[in-house]
């Protein structure tokens, strides 16, 4: 957040002014999308520690859906 700051503060001066709220709303959501993350990868283990050797359509729509993971 620093370097934004620094780069874009001239232009975007409400970015210096408000570079604290940024950076704890930043922290926020890496928090949130790490516990998102670590329970899709839970749920997706899980599904795979059944010994199924394809995931089935409504697990991925499941994970996309409910977990956000996207990456699939």
């Amino acid at each position: 957040m620093d370097v934004v700051a620094k780069t874009m503060g001239d232009v975007f001066p409400e970015v210096r002014a408000k570079q604290k709220t940024i950076q704890e709303t930043i922290r926020r959501e890496e928090e949130a999308f790490n516990k998102t993350l670590d329970k899709g990868i839970e749920l997706f283990e899980s599904e795979v520690g059944r010994g199924v050797s394809k995931i089935s359509d409504a697990f991925a729509f499941r994970l996309y859906d409910e977990q956000d993971s996207h990456s699939i």
